[in-house]
């Protein structure tokens, strides 16, 4: 066959050759469906460990604030404060 001629296809080769790619591409449609399903069930649940992260903060927070502001805390402060000007003048690290 030379470089001109035309050739000749089967049009039942044709018809079979579509109906694979169809279908190949329907495989690649379902896969990415369940791919995006998949990444919405994993974004929703890295949301709940966000929002449950949020919540023990904000916990740790509210328990921080009340020992700080707790009269044992205040008076435990006031008694250390000649002991750490102590060491801040002499430059007296603990390890």
């Amino acid at each position: 066959m030379s470089s001109g001629e035309i050739q000749k296809v089967d049009p039942s080769d044709l018809l079979e050759a579509t109906k694979q790619e169809l279908l190949a591409t329907k495989q690649e449609l379902r896969t990415a469906c369940d791919a995006v399903y998949g990444s919405s069930a994993e974004l929703g649940e890295l949301r709940a460990q966000l929002n449950l992260a949020k919540d023990e903060i904000r916990a740790a927070h509210d328990r921080n604030g009340l020992i700080l502001n707790s009269f044992t805390w205040k008076l435990g402060h006031l008694l250390m404060t000649p002991w750490r000007v102590f060491l801040r003048v002499f430059k007296i690290h603990k390890k």
